[in-house]
């Protein structure tokens, strides 16, 4: 409803009448949200528009190189060349997943984390001879559509119709192919088959995450260097992880630089040694990818390595309760001793500005010697530095006084003696008779003394 307004007639008589909503003040508004929307379709068609790339099936070399991996992840979506000629729409869980892993980019190469084409699987392959879904094992009767990831080793997965439901449900999938992640090991068997099996051949060596629970050191800082860590040396050495808060790995926990500790991580990796051991080599750094980087070189090349200990020691065992005691106890000390550090270098820092400020032992005497005093001693001769400088002022203004201001000073003094008997006397403090007794003392106050001293004032 609008508002009520009052105007009188040409009567002069009042009148009341409601005024029409302003209908104006909402046109910006939906002019705004009109735009916007306009705006937010043209933009989502850009990206739906956007074209993916084509491959070319009659490129042998090429379908080669991508389907082994050669030219890095990709996602691949079986479009024959009938229907790519039609402007076929492609599928929305494939587009939608487009858009979203373009916007994940590698920390090494700064480019998409993995690529997106299409390509007409039934064709002949030149070099091959035979079609790619034959060559390759690609199933194009999937239904809502046939699409498959090809991961940074080359190895081909063809996505599940349940994975297509969504861009997003589809992004998981492919970050989880296409992404460095290190294994993860939880017995004796896993660390053998994932880790210690094979080093010296295509990868050189194993790197194991002991993880000491939730990340909260740093904020975390430590995994998320590790994380672009493992992304720069993929190619060169596997990545598992342990969860030592429930498990330890017996053999390699004795020689690290570094205890058990809860809520700390800790590096060891393993390259291979003289008469089939293995080598090991502890982290015991900041974690920042270049410090890791240089320490995992170290150890590929043989520097600075710990002794030769047999595969067949090292087992993935559970943490005994007193380890996990000791881990949380490790924790404590280490917290504690971060906040005795910090009060330490607050106390330090303090002492510093007080010196500063107040001087120290030795300074002279011009300024008060707290050195290192309580608080109680510091006010005590701020108060008299105080008194001193009030009474130096009080000299100075007095010596820099006329004769006539002297004599106004005395004059209001006096008046201000008597002022001050009346009322002593108005309430019987001072008896008639005994104002005499009362004289006036260097500055302003007054006190009762006897003759004899007043004789030999």
């Amino acid at each position: 409803m609008g508002k009520l307004s009052t105007k009188k007639n040409a009567m002069g008589k009042k009148t009341t009448r409601e005024k029409p909503f302003p209908i104006d003040k909402l046109l910006y508004p939906s002019l705004l949200i009109a735009i916007s929307a306009i705006l937010y379709t043209l933009f989502k068609t850009i990206l739906t528009n956007t074209p993916i790339e084509r491959l070319d099936a009659t490129d042998g070399l090429l379908i080669s190189d991508t389907f082994t991996g050669t030219n890095g992840p990709y996602v691949i979506l079986c479009l024959d060349e009938e229907q790519y000629q039609k402007g076929a729409r492609l599928n929305s869980a494939f587009s939608d997943s487009e858009s979203i892993i373009s916007t994940l980019l590698d920390p090494t190469t700064s480019l998409p984390i993995a690529k997106f084409a299409t390509v007409d699987c039934s064709a002949v392959s030149t070099k091959a001879g035979s079609s790619i879904s034959t060559r390759y094992g690609i199933d194009e009767t999937v239904k809502p559509a046939s699409v498959s990831i090809i991961g940074r080793s080359g190895t081909l997965t063809q996505v599940k119709p349940g994975h297509l439901k969504s861009g997003y449900t589809l992004s998981k999938v492919v970050r989880g192919l296409v992404e460095v992640r290190a294994r993860k090991v939880d017995s004796t068997k896993g660390m053998r088959e994932k880790c210690t099996e094979g080093l010296g051949g295509d990868k050189g060596g194993c790197v194991v995450l002991m993880k000491g629970g939730t990340s909260t050191v740093d904020g975390g800082v430590g995994r998320k260097e590790f994380k672009d860590f493992m992304a720069g040396y993929a190619d060169e050495v596997e990545f598992v992880t342990v969860d030592c808060t429930k498990l330890e790995v017996q053999g390699v926990e004795g020689r690290m630089k570094e205890e058990y500790t809860e809520g700390y991580d800790r590096l060891v990796m393993f390259t291979s040694g003289d008469d089939g051991g293995l080598r090991v080599k502890s982290f015991k750094d900041v974690w920042h990818k270049d410090s890791l980087g240089k320490w995992l070189l170290e150890g590929l090349s043989g520097e600075d390595v710990g002794g030769a200990v047999k595969a067949e020691s090292i087992k993935v065992k559970t943490r005994s309760k007193r380890s996990r005691e000791m881990g949380k106890k490790r924790a404590q000390d280490k917290a504690k001793g971060s906040r005795d550090k910090v009060k330490k270098d607050a106390t330090s820092k303090n002492r510093k500005k007080r010196s500063k400020l107040f001087g120290s032992p030795g300074d002279g005497d011009d300024k008060p010697n707290y050195g290192g005093g309580d608080k109680k001693e510091m006010r005590r001769a701020e108060r008299e530095r105080q008194k001193e400088r009030a009474e130096r002022e009080r000299k100075e203004k007095e010596d820099n006084m006329t004769e006539e201001e002297k004599e106004r000073r005395d004059r209001r003094r006096e008046e201000e003696r008597r002022r001050r008997m009346e009322e002593e006397m108005n309430r019987g403090i001072i008896e008639e008779g005994d104002e005499d007794d009362f004289i006036e003392v260097e500055g302003g106050e007054e006190e009762e003394v006897e003759e004899e001293d007043i004789l030999e004032l």
